[in-house]
């Protein structure tokens, strides 16, 4: 399983990666001193193999006089003994052996064949070889005196000149050096380990002393963080430390004070809603009320003004003469607006209380059906309708129909004076459930744009155009009611384009 190294602690990643380093230092630490040890091992072995030949061929020249091994055995005998000649031969230059010794029984003969007479000092994979030729060149300490018996020395009696007399040959192997090598490096190594642990030890002390105050305090705070108020006042260590813990114990304190604050706010806040609802349901109570007297109350005098005028309009115009009859059709046109704004206030009213269903719907059947009786009253009129297909959307199926019945109203109502009544329904290439619905009517200037969905306000006169300035409005509520987004473009005597989405406000409006 892999570590994620930032998630332990500090104090852990300190051990670890003075744990890492220390054994890192300790490798190269023995590797480094068993190279220096090595190479000084070797020039001592060196040294100590030439020295050891130059001095038992000087002191070797009586024995290979009288061919006797016994006047140098001891002294053959104390080089064998230090453990590092493998193998030491007096060969007599006519090649006979003087003598041999081995540091090993078994050593194969034929290792005397590996001596070069013609190089003092050579070597290969596995040995040194020293190779010093004994040289009879001492007569002037011969004695040519004859002894007790008359008699002179035949050896000592040799010629007054200097020759070889054999050699002495010596073989050190690699071996001793190598083993010792080896044994520094896994001293060395044990050493720096040891003290590798005992530092670790002591830093796992000191670490513990300095962190574990520091890891209490963020144990503290994760509690404190999964909701646990909890003050904690008896952090120790070094200033650093004893400051953080007075500064988080303050600011425990000064988030306790605030929590109580908030759940003082909250318990505040949950009374004003609750009474706030209590009035609002008494509104919207109150409400209902108002819209039944305005449903039932004010169209009795209304029938009653539209009723009586057209009993003046009937039996009495005649003396009422032109001006009369004008103000009749005057009276009657007020009578008739006035219903139409008390039937748009309840629509708009009915819409703001409705829940809405949403369901799967076809706005691009709900078009077909809305402009079906308007094409029938637009005979006169030269009429262009483009509704693309499949305008599939997800929404309420009634507050659909009153939203596209209002834009289609406006459209075909604001073209009746253009060459052409020109509307198109479509889908808004690139963004998904957003619509538009363009006319090449009169348009608007966009300057009053933040009137348009106002109840009431109205961007043309009504000598121009009839309407109540609800349409539009009860657009918005719909719209609102949704959680989608509206908006348009306009310029005057070329028409306009409305753009809405059902559910997705987060649509991003076209660049104009």
């Amino acid at each position: 399983m892999r570590m994620n190294f930032k998630q332990i602690s500090f104090r852990k990643q300190v051990i670890y990666i003075t744990s890492v380093l220390l054994i890192t230092l300790s490798l190269v630490v023995a590797m480094v001193t068993a190279l220096v040890s090595r190479a000084e091992l070797k020039s001592l072995l060196l040294s100590q193999g030439k020295e050891w030949s130059q001095s038992l061929a000087k002191n070797s020249v009586t024995a290979f006089l009288y061919r006797d091994a016994e006047i140098v055995r001891d002294s053959v005998q104390t080089m064998m003994d230090t453990g590092k000649i493998d193998q030491l031969i007096l060969r007599a230059i006519d090649g006979e052996i003087i003598l041999q010794q081995e540091k090993y029984k078994d050593l194969s003969k034929n290792n005397t064949q590996q001596f070069r007479i013609n190089k003092e000092f050579y070597e290969d994979d596995t040995s040194w070889f020293f190779n010093v030729a004994v040289n009879s060149g001492f007569n002037a300490m011969v004695s040519t005196e004859k002894d007790e018996g008359g008699f002179i020395d035949s050896a000592l009696a040799s010629e007054h000149t200097a020759q070889i007399l054999g050699y002495v040959q010596m073989r050190l192997s690699k071996d001793y050096l190598n083993a010792s090598s080896r044994q520094v490096f896994v001293n060395n190594l044990l050493i720096a380990l040891i003290l590798s642990f005992i530092v670790i030890l002591v830093l796992l002390a000191l670490t513990r002393r300095m962190f574990m105050p520091l890891e209490n305090l963020a144990t503290v705070m994760r509690q404190t963080s999964q909701g646990g108020w909890k003050t904690y006042t008896d952090l120790s260590g070094a200033a650093e430390i004893r400051d953080i813990s007075i500064t988080y114990n303050k600011m425990i304190n000064t988030l306790q004070e605030r929590d109580e604050e908030l759940v003082q706010a909250n318990i505040n806040l949950e009374a004003k809603v609750k009474r706030r609802t209590e009035e609002l349901e008494d509104s919207n109570t109150q409400l209902e009320a108002f819209n039944y007297s305005v449903s039932h109350d004010l169209r009795t005098p209304l029938r009653s003004i539209d009723g009586f005028s057209n009993i003046l309009m009937e039996d009495l115009a005649e003396q009422l003469g032109e001006e009369g009859r004008s103000y009749l059709v005057r009276i009657k046109k007020a009578a008739n607006r006035m219903g139409e704004l008390i039937d748009d206030m309840l629509s708009l009213s009915r819409i703001s209380r409705k829940d809405i269903q949403p369901q799967t719907i076809m706005l691009d059947q709900i078009c077909n059906e809305i402009l079906e009786p308007l094409l029938e009253t637009g005979e006169k009129r030269k009429i262009e309708i483009v509704i693309n297909k499949d305008l599939e959307t997800f929404a309420d199926l009634g507050m659909a129909w009153v939203l596209l019945e209002n834009l289609i109203g406006n459209a075909w109502k604001y073209s009746s004076k253009s060459d052409v009544t020109y509307i198109e329904i479509g889908k808004l290439a690139g963004h998904e459930d957003c619509f538009y619905l363009k006319d090449k009517g009169v348009g608007f200037d966009m300057q009053y744009a933040d009137k348009l969905f106002l109840p009431f306000q109205r961007l043309h006169r009504a000598d121009d155009f009839e309407g109540s300035g609800i349409g539009l409005a009860t657009v918005k509520r719909i719209i609102d009611k949704h959680g989608g987004k509206i908006w348009f473009e306009s310029v005057i005597n070329e028409g306009a384009v409305f753009y809405f989405s059902f559910g997705h406000p987060d649509q991003a409006t076209p660049e104009t």
